[in-house]
């Protein structure tokens, strides 16, 4: 994946679906429970 990806990615996604993504990618093996997401991004 290039830069020009990754800029057409972020442009396309927004505030919390970008922020759940990027929570995503950044787990570890990439697996992340529903509850840990929650607590994580402060969502209630």
């Amino acid at each position: 994946m290039n830069s020009f990806d990754d800029e057409m990615i972020a442009s396309q996604l927004r505030g919390n679906t970008l922020r759940v993504y990027w929570a995503l990618l950044n787990a570890e093996d990439g697996v992340i429970g529903v509850r840990e997401l929650q607590r994580q991004l402060d969502f209630f």
